[in-house]
């Protein structure tokens, strides 16, 4: 499962400024749900796709930093639940006075969600172009994994991978027996360093034995 396009829930926390606990919560109560789901239509556990990783990010704004209550973004919610869960990222939301307002299609004045009345408000910034910064900060693999081999079950099915990145041990293996050496492993895979190969050749050796 690309990383690029869905995110355990401790990644769409890092993302998002929603705590894992208030994660839960929001899917436990219903609020908000991951969207991500199997080919049979089951979500897969705690996985969020890019665009809840968005929404949340307008949540923890309106939530976390905006203060608005849980009643009001609930009474929102309901308003536009015709948009779906990217609701908070499709539609250009707005807070004053801890309630939030947006302007409809086809006009250029603001209305509360709630009751239609026009505000002055104070534009909430834009989050995509800051989420995708983020993503690409979180995608930088940190040079402190090199040499160390990882499994976890979001990431290639917990197949053992080079830490740090979506590369199984199994693929350096099949390169290395087909007699490639580790400049040329490292010419394919640029992220990977001397030290990913020399592990991936001890691990498999180990496991071979």
């Amino acid at each position: 499962m690309s990383r690029i396009g869905s995110f355990t829930e401790d990644d769409a926390a890092r993302l998002s400024g929603v705590s894992v606990g208030q994660l839960r919560a929001w899917n436990r109560n219903g609020f908000f749900v991951p969207s991500v789901l199997d080919a049979d239509g089951v979500p897969y556990g705690r996985i969020y796709s890019f665009r809840d990783v968005a929404a949340l990010r307008v949540l923890n704004n309106l939530r976390n930093n905006m203060k608005c209550s849980m009643p009001h973004l609930r009474e929102v919610r309901e308003k536009l639940s015709g948009l779906g869960n990217d609701r908070w990222t499709r539609t250009r939301l707005h807070v004053v006075n801890r309630q939030v307002v947006f302007v409809p299609e086809g006009s250029d004045r603001p209305q509360s969600v709630i009751d239609g009345q026009g505000v002055i408000t104070i534009v909430l910034a834009d989050v995509i172009e800051d989420l995708e910064a983020a993503v690409s900060r979180l995608n930088a693999r940190d040079p402190e994994t090199s040499g160390r081999i990882s499994q976890s079950r979001h990431v290639m099915r917990n197949k053992p991978v080079i830490a740090g990145t979506r590369i199984p041990v199994s693929t350096i293996k099949e390169w290395l027996d087909a007699g490639y050496s580790s400049a040329r492993i490292m010419a394919e895979y640029p992220d990977l360093t001397a030290d990913d190969i020399e592990a991936a050749r001890v691990y498999e050796k180990e496991r071979a034995a």
